[in-house]
């Protein structure tokens, strides 16, 4: 996608609820993230998203 539509990865920022498969991978492709924690999950240890929030309208608080 970066390379499709020419953007660096600051001008990316990735939502998703997934620590696993979607905030960790994107994180270490140096997009900024967003974790929709909805379950108020731990955060583990060796993951460092940009943002959490609960819920996707406090989303529009950070964009």
């Amino acid at each position: 996608m970066l390379r499709t539509y020419g953007l660096s990865t600051k001008a990316v920022i990735h939502i998703a609820g997934s620590i696993y498969h979607d905030i960790i991978p994107a994180s270490e492709m140096g997009l900024k993230t967003i974790w929709v924690n909805r379950y108020k999950e731990p955060l583990p240890t060796n993951v460092d998203p940009t943002y959490t929030v609960d819920d996707l309208r406090e989303i529009l608080e950070i964009l």
